[in-house]
């Protein structure tokens, strides 16, 4: 019917696998395997990047949350009772592990969520969370916009402050805390000091939950302003000279072109910087204990899932924080990208 010689039933039951196939069969044949080897070429240059995700971040995640279904006793400690808040000494004590005791891992249920939900420490450590990564995120979004803006303007000395602006970023979360505990230092730090000459003060800035909590944001807002400086200041100059100019040429002035032009232009930088800063503030760790290592009023989900974990021996609790953790962060960083190339779509 369609050109070809008409097959036995035999090939017909057999196909292009026969040893026998006509030439067209074993040519789609020969194809496949190229299309396939192609493939596998692919998948041999991403295999090394899988195997490491899968590692350091699938596998981890995964174990996470089974342990979250779980009642896990690590070294024979003791964990942590929210409900009465006992903390026992010596062998007892929450943090004690025992290394010829072994690990004791039991199905516990739902259990870890439910007392999740009705925690008032957890609660607060997520209001905390919130505010001090909606601060961070904000403050250092626009401030590393703005010095981005500024240089790339040329001006004398626009070198030193981009190696000055930077310097965070090249430093840890630790020394950052201590910087600011020297800034905010209740009887010698030089913000005390500032806000005394103006008759403010002096403030208790590590003593009460309000004014720690905005050191922390500030802190981060500091770190996140100088990371994500160099990616604005990559988006600025890939913004359409052409347009800019003809804006000039119809008498736009700066702030005119500004707002229609250069910051439209760089909606995608901006969602992914404010997505990033979102992750990276809500796991800085380091910067938390350097600041605010004993005031409980103040602490985020990382400090208190740390806590959990490693001060009271309640693995099973933190694997619960964690993954709560994990959740509202993807969901956070989905919604972000997604609407950032909504916008993309719509500017184009």
């Amino acid at each position: 019917m369609d050109g070809k010689p008409a097959l036995p039933e035999s090939v017909h039951a057999t196909g292009a696998n026969h040893a026998w196939a006509l030439p067209w069969q074993r040519g789609a044949r020969r194809r496949g395997w190229r299309g396939w080897r192609a493939h596998l070429a692919a998948y041999s240059l991403i295999a090394p990047a899988l195997l490491l995700l899968t590692i350091y971040v699938f596998v981890p995640v995964g174990y996470t949350l089974y342990i979250s279904f779980q009642d896990v006793h690590l070294g024979g400690g003791v964990p942590y009772n929210a409900s009465t808040g006992a903390a026992p000494t010596g062998s007892g004590a929450p943090g004690y592990v025992n290394p010829h005791a072994g690990n004791t891992s039991t199905f516990f249920g739902l259990h870890n969520w439910v007392q999740l939900a009705g925690d008032p420490d957890f609660h607060g450590a997520l209001v905390n969370t919130a505010i001090m990564v909606g601060g961070a995120t904000l403050l250092g979004t626009v401030g590393a916009l703005l010095a981005a803006l500024l240089v790339s303007v040329r001006l004398p000395f626009m070198g030193v402050f981009r190696t000055l602006y930077f310097f965070p970023a090249a430093v840890s979360q630790v020394v950052t805390g201590l910087v600011f505990l020297w800034l905010f230092d209740e009887n010698t730090g030089l913000v005390n000091h500032l806000l005394g000459i103006v008759g403010i003060g002096p403030i208790l800035w590590q003593d009460n939950a309000g004014p720690l909590l905005t050191v922390l944001t500030l802190a981060a807002a500091w770190l996140t302003a100088s990371y994500n400086l160099p990616i604005f200041a990559a988006a600025i100059q890939n913004v359409p000279r052409a347009q800019q100019e003809a804006a000039a040429i119809d008498g736009a002035g700066a702030l005119r072109t500004l707002w229609h032009i250069t910051l439209p232009a760089l909606r995608p930088a901006t969602w992914f910087v404010v997505v990033s800063s979102i992750v990276a503030v809500a796991q800085m760790l380091g910067l938390y204990d350097a600041l605010a290592n004993t005031v409980k009023e103040t602490s985020t989900l990382i400090k208190y899932m740390f806590a959990r974990a490693f001060y009271y021996n309640d693995v099973d609790y933190a694997g619960a924080i964690g993954c709560v953790m994990i959740v509202a962060l993807t969901v956070l960083a989905l919604l972000g990208l997604r609407t950032g190339d909504r916008g993309e779509q719509q500017g184009a």
